[in-house]
């Protein structure tokens, strides 16, 4: 059972760091390379930033992107693995029922996870596009912060 608790624990805490430092990667490349560079066009000269933006998504972020939403999937329901054996081993001493009652609630949230993992996995796997546009919406709006004042390396 500890064995069990070990592993599961490795996988969460290895998958989660490695999702959250990917996504972090994604975007100080794309504040690297889009943020702050000059203020907001018209509409023609915003397109042809787009058509940028879309090629540099595309080659550089749309890979590690996946891989981070992949990461984070994967990491639920160990984490959610973990709680049950967590349950059994800290409520051994009052018996099993108590094991059994946290873990069909624990249960009735990973059957709640399923659902909303599969809603926006079949919305980001349909909408790759629209991701990209939005981050590249998000980017417009927001170029007044200089990305100078970020505390990071340059890319």
């Amino acid at each position: 059972m500890v064995l069990l608790l070990a592993c599961c624990t490795a996988v969460v805490v290895t998958a989660t760091v490695l999702s959250m430092v990917t996504a972090a990667f994604v975007m100080v490349g794309l504040l690297k390379k889009y943020r702050g560079l000059k203020p907001l066009q018209e509409a023609s000269a915003m397109q042809e930033d787009f058509q940028s933006f879309d090629e540099f998504w595309s080659a550089n972020c749309q890979r590690e992107y996946r891989r981070s939403l992949l990461l984070f999937t994967f990491a639920v329901p160990f984490f959610l693995a973990n709680l049950c054996v967590i349950s059994f081993i800290k409520f051994r001493a009052w018996g099993l029922y108590v094991g059994i009652v946290t873990s069909s609630i624990v249960g009735v949230g990973f059957m709640v996870w399923i659902k909303t993992n599969l809603t926006w996995v079949r919305m980001h796997a349909r909408a790759c596009a629209h991701a990209r546009r939005a981050c590249w919406h998000w980017l417009t709006l927001t170029r007044t912060f200089p990305v100078s004042d970020l505390p990071c390396c340059t890319l």
